[in-house]
């Protein structure tokens, strides 16, 4: 199955299981596919501006490869709590919960759409109401594996026609 595939299917997968609009999956980033350390850097959880305000630590308005290596190390430090130079499952949730707090309190705001500081039952199901009439290219009521197949990298199968709407 091609990762494209995999990545709609998990998505939709959460979504359905109630978790709609909330930070549990990776951000995405344009980053010209590059690698930093094995890892891409979007799954450290910063997007644009976010790379000068975690990564520019001299704040000269660039930002160097010695620098994000520096911060990246500073995190491991801090996060190896037994400095056994890796992270186990529970010292890399700590460091995982640190970097994506602010994109799911991202989150979380974008379903409190009346902004006071709670998201409703609608609120939090509003997300998700026509996803299946959203992904049914059929208009069968289903979701199917070639129809996931079928859906562009963002997920938009339909551009160009008009999506059901059941």
């Amino acid at each position: 199955m091609k990762t494209r595939s995999k990545i709609v299917i998990a998505a939709v997968a959460v979504a359905v299981a109630g978790i709609a609009g909330l930070a549990l999956i990776p951000p995405t980033m344009a980053n010209g596919g590059k690698r930093y350390s094995g890892v891409k850097f979007a799954a450290m959880g910063h997007r644009g501006p976010d790379l000068f305000e975690k990564f520019d630590t001299d704040k000269d308005g660039s930002v160097t490869q010695s620098e994000i290596d520096k911060t990246r190390a500073d995190l491991m430090a801090r996060f190896d709590t037994d400095q056994d130079g890796k992270l186990t499952l529970q010292e890399y949730e700590g460091l995982w919960l640190e970097i994506m707090r602010e994109r799911m309190v991202d989150r979380f705001q974008r379903l409190d759409r009346d902004g006071d500081a709670a998201v409703t039952t609608d609120e939090f199901e509003k997300p998700m109401r026509n996803i299946v009439g959203w992904i049914d290219s059929d208009g069968d009521g289903k979701v199917t594996q070639q129809e996931l197949k079928q859906m562009g990298p963002r997920g938009d199968h339909h551009r160009g026609r008009e999506r059901n709407r059941h």
